[in-house]
């Protein structure tokens, strides 16, 4: 009888209904800027560098859609008031090892917010060879100004 319901408390312990976005620095769930994380991911992205501007939620549903096309469970939507909110994705293109971008603002004026991505320098190479197509989401209080991606150079 022990045996069964130790068995049964590792399969319940086990399981998860639904897999949460990586949160792969405690300094990026701060607000930065109005910049708000949500969430993000390896895997999901585009195959080339991309910035991405939500306002409507079919749009943000589509592009949900599209990644958990390969997941069992999938990423859930996030939750957005659009009255109030717009959503930012970010999609780092492909990527050699597992590091997933971020964003910081760069500039801002009335008419224009500049977007740069955010570099980690590290010492030593990443071990990882594997590809990914990391995404990050964030959220950005509603505007009419235009936002721009800062290419580098």
């Amino acid at each position: 009888m022990n045996k069964l319901v130790f068995v049964i408390l590792i399969l319940i312990l086990g399981c998860k209904s639904q897999k949460e976005g990586v949160n792969t620095n405690e300094a990026q769930t701060a607000v930065e800027n109005n910049l708000t994380y949500v969430l993000s991911d390896s895997y999901g992205g585009t195959e080339v560098p991309e910035l991405m501007i939500i306002r409507e939620a079919g749009k943000l549903k589509r592009f949900f859609l599209e990644i958990n096309k390969t997941r069992k469970p999938g990423l859930p939507i996030p939750k957005v008031d659009f009255s109030r909110e717009m959503v930012v994705i970010y999609c780092g293109g492909e990527v050699s090892g597992s590091r997933i971008p971020a964003l910081q603002t760069k500039s801002e004026n009335p008419e224009k917010l500049v977007l740069s991505v955010a570099t980690e320098k590290t010492e030593n190479q990443e071990s990882s060879t594997a590809i990914t197509y990391p995404f990050i989401l964030y959220t950005l209080p509603l505007t009419d100004r235009e936002i721009e991606l800062e290419r580098e150079n």
